[in-house]
């Protein structure tokens, strides 16, 4: 796919060597990512002790109900504060990471590239920002309608600009995604069987104090048990705050959720998307029946199609057609089998393309299981790559079509 703008991307071995990386020292600092080195011994012993000790506290448990909670208590608290101690070590040593070599090769990667205009011959650097801990507006992760949970953690944003097309790039973590039904239950009102027995509750109480007791006295003491119940003190709050806090950092360590999103340049009122059958590593799903209440209709392609169980809805065809081309189909499909992943969502909103792709590792960060500093480098050089590549391709656009 010709594009507007060619893009000049410089080789890893140029970044790297710039870098003048001590491979050996970051190697050592990382260690507790890795859990090796004295304290990951002992952290690893720990969980391994406290999952033992709790099966056989369990299995104790039926021959002594009081021999196996005195067993299953301590092994909970070993395999715990072990496993606290271990996430907060490798949290410290995957950001030791990231600012020794994660943001020093993305900054070097992204004032490195320039973009030449195909017409006139000018070249000009690509302007482009890279957070660390940064994150993309919610309003535009739900205007794009591809994930299901816009609170999801985030890290490792680059915003930027290729010739007229402005984009914005985000590595969500997608095990920190809660679904709408999951949220709806933590917030919900008692049901009406629960109901019945915070009422049983509430006239037991009421008869105790000798009173004359109404079905509205009943009621009232019912839902002040109840909000009761769900107030937390300051001292709960505040454990509660800090544990969200720890659950937040220990996601970052968790599975990439990549989410890209380029200017279209053309305005346009349909909506399409490409989604998942069922929902998949943080990816909203469409059926038939959601599809239909949203005012949508299956896409129809003609003489190509998405991935394997990726299924096209769009609230205007002719637009549709328009906007999805068979040469952006096929740029797309061949994105996603490099990226290697099954878990891909695509979507036309508010002017602007936008893509999701879910993967089962953490995609711009340390392996943990590789202790390779300039390997993993590379992979998060080839990563970025891959995504910033898409920019030139959307580019294009601008040729075909603008906004004025």
């Amino acid at each position: 796919m010709a594009a507007n703008h060619d893009l000049t991307i410089p080789p890893f071995e140029q970044i790297w060597a710039r870098m003048n990386v001590d491979e050996a020292a970051v190697r050592a600092d990382t260690k507790d990512l890795r859990f090796e080195g004295g304290a990951g011994a002992v952290l690893k012993i720990g969980m391994c002790l406290g999952v033992i000790g709790f099966f056989l506290g369990v299995l104790a448990y039926f021959v002594s109900n009081t021999l196996g909670i005195l067993i299953i208590l301590p092994s909970v608290a070993i395999m715990g504060v072990s496993v606290f101690v271990g996430l907060k070590r490798a949290g410290a040593a995957s950001d030791t990471f990231t600012e020794s070599v994660g943001a020093p090769l993305m900054r070097q990667l992204l004032d490195g590239m320039a973009s030449h205009d195909t017409v006139s011959g000018d070249a000009s650097p690509m302007q482009a920002a890279y957070t660390p801990r940064g994150e993309v507006p919610r309003p535009l992760l739900a205007a794009s309608g591809l994930v299901y949970d816009t609170r999801m953690v985030q890290e490792d944003v680059v915003t930027g600009r290729l010739g007229a097309t402005d984009f914005v790039l985000a590595d969500l973590k997608w095990r920190s995604a809660i679904t709408p039904e999951e949220r709806a239950r933590e917030n919900s009102e008692p049901s009406e069987r629960q109901w019945r027995e915070w009422r049983s509750v509430a006239r037991k109480r009421l008869n105790d104090t000798g009173l004359r007791v109404t079905r509205s006295m009943v009621q009232a003491e019912a839902e002040t048990m109840y909000w009761r119940s769900r107030r937390r003190s300051a001292l709960e709050q505040k454990l509660a705050d800090a544990l969200d806090a720890r659950m937040r950092e220990a996601h970052r360590l968790g599975p990439s959720l990549v989410f890209f999103s380029a200017d279209f340049h053309k305005h346009f009122t349909s909506e399409t998307y490409f989604l998942p059958r069922k929902r998949v590593r943080g990816l909203e799903a469409m059926e038939k029946r959601e599809a239909d209440g949203a005012g949508l209709e299956p896409m129809r392609l003609v003489g190509t199609q998405m991935p394997d169980g990726v299924d096209g809805w769009t609230s205007d065809q002719a637009e549709a057609r328009y906007l999805v081309t068979p040469q952006l189909i096929e740029a797309l499909n061949a994105f996603v089998a490099e990226a290697g992943s099954d878990a891909v969502a695509v979507s036309f909103t508010d002017n602007r393309m936008n893509i999701a792709v879910g993967v089962d590792t953490d995609r711009f960060s340390l392996d943990p299981t590789n202790g390779d500093i300039r390997a993993a480098a590379e992979q998060i050089y080839r990563d970025m790559v891959r995504f910033l590549r898409l920019v030139q391709d959307f580019d294009l656009n601008t040729r075909i079509w603008t906004k004025d």
